[in-house]
């Protein structure tokens, strides 16, 4: 799991078996610094063939296929930021376990002053990153097409890599939801020791300590690493997500526009996530997001 690997011309003749494959990015959260898998594309056999005006040529195919896939990684690299659900957020906010959100809410049909059903409110989204194994060589700090965040497809059961430089098949935890969590630990090696110890849960919310383990998608909390509250951490969310009008947006301006740099240490992963910073730090963000225009 620590070695870099490219895909092999077995492997790619088991991702022709397919006429249709999805294609999924690493992605990390820039706030708690966790790892999902997320579906981002679909490489249609069809459309290649007629990219290729149905050559018989394999090599033809081979390169129809990359430049497809390149072209997706390009555009999300591009992007630099998507929202999406991140389920270690969630169980910060909600205080639960991802498995007992969806066990009590998912199916429930009313409310309460807890949070409400998942099913009758507006999932909380996450600013996450796609993730890149190799850092920027180019004087302008863009990415060349080598440096892209690899692309995976699923072969046999198991999202394997299909270009680009990563892991050759990921660790995926899956639950009764569709949501691809990835383990921190097998990026370890890859990303140079630098995968950031995220702050583990320390209560479930009434101030009585929690003996469950914290999730294996954040690494472990390390001795006298900074991190934020447990408590700071779901009022941040709450806050965020209950009062901040499109706050996608703001969040995008506050955290990702250049002019304003970043309130998490981001270069081609999250180095060092928003709540693994000090409390003044994420009250500094927190100040910034309310004095940003509605």
């Amino acid at each position: 799991q620590g070695t870099v690997h490219k895909e092999s011309s077995h492997q790619r003749e088991c991702h022709r078996l397919g006429a249709m494959d999805e294609l999924a990015l690493i992605y990390q959260c820039a706030f708690c610094g966790s790892y999902a898998l997320w579906v981002v594309g679909v490489l249609d056999q069809h459309d290649i063939q007629l990219r290729i005006k149905f050559s018989k040529l394999k090599h033809q195919q081979h390169e129809a296929e990359d430049d497809v896939m390149l072209a997706c990684s390009r555009a999300k690299c591009k992007a630099r930021v998507a929202f999406l659900p991140c389920t270690t957020c969630l169980e910060y906010h909600r205080s639960k376990r991802w498995s007992e959100i969806l066990g009590e809410d998912w199916v429930r049909k009313g409310g309460d002053a807890a949070g409400g059903a998942l099913g009758d409110t507006p999932i909380g989204l996450s600013p996450q990153v796609p993730v890149r194994f190799v850092e920027s060589s180019g004087e302008a700090g863009a990415p060349t097409d080598d440096e892209m965040p690899p692309v995976y497809r699923c072969v046999s059961g198991k999202w394997t890599l299909a270009q680009g430089l990563g892991p050759k098949v990921l660790d995926v935890m899956k639950n009764a939801d569709s949501v691809s969590r990835l383990s921190a630990q097998q990026f370890k090696v890859l990303l140079k020791g630098k995968v950031f110890p995220l702050l583990s849960r320390k209560g479930d919310g009434d101030g009585k300590a929690s003996a469950k383990a914290p999730s294996r998608t954040a690494p472990s909390e390390k001795s006298g690493s900074p991190s934020c509250a447990e408590e700071d951490v779901r009022r941040f969310l709450k806050f965020l997500w209950s009062e901040v009008p499109d706050y996608e947006e703001v969040v995008r301006t506050v955290m990702f526009a250049e002019e304003l740099g970043t309130y998490a240490n981001i270069t081609h992963f999250v180095v060092s996530a928003v709540f693994c910073s000090s409390p003044d730090d994420l009250e500094a963000l927190e100040a910034r997001i309310h004095a940003e225009p509605a």
